[in-house]
């Protein structure tokens, strides 16, 4: 085989295979799951939580998507370890409102920031089921996470864009399963 025909066909051969993994629109997501073990973190559809809704915020889909599954990891972590052996964690996430806002009228040209205050606390509604090794259902619900006093909270992770997210969820796992 002539050289320049066999990298016509090696280039030809890779487009056609990042082609074939790349995702077309319409096509179904991939499941939003986080799994570290005997936990698993799910969440719906980014673009309807009320972070995306409430303004016009300057986020793509992937970013919100980044974000999101930064907090099922974050979840998954810190549950984990509070479960006995054989235990089983199913949590899905429904609904985000991170902390803060973005300014609705930024200057042209500016990056926007999302501005946090006091005013502007972070929620996070949830479904989780806790199963037993024996298959048994030991704890079921539904929980609307919201902290009074948010911004003392988050001193664990100075810095981090989800601070005041992932110290909502902190205080969550402990005061719903304990800590060890």
């Amino acid at each position: 085989m002539h050289i320049p025909t066999l990298a016509r066909w090696m280039a030809s051969a890779v487009f056609a295979l990042v082609a074939g993994c790349a995702q077309q629109p319409g096509q179904p997501q991939p499941p939003a799951e986080t799994d570290a073990g005997i936990v698993s973190v799910t969440y719906a559809d980014p673009s309807r939580f009320t972070d995306a809704l409430a303004h016009a915020r300057p986020e793509t889909n992937v970013q919100r998507r980044e974000w999101i599954t930064l907090l099922c990891e974050h979840l998954a972590e810190r549950a984990a370890p509070l479960m006995a052996p054989g235990e089983r964690l199913e949590v899905q996430i429904l609904d985000v409102r991170r902390a803060g806002y973005f300014d609705a009228k930024p200057q042209a040209g500016s990056t926007p920031v999302r501005i946090v205050s006091e005013g502007s606390p972070p929620r996070i509604e949830l479904e989780f089921k806790r199963v037993g090794s024996d298959g048994e259902i030991i704890q079921i619900g539904r929980r609307t996470l919201d902290q009074a006093g948010f911004m003392q909270h988050a001193q664990r992770y100075p810095g981090d864009s989800l601070r005041y997210e992932r110290a909502l969820l902190d205080g969550w796992v402990a005061q719903e399963f304990g800590t060890r």
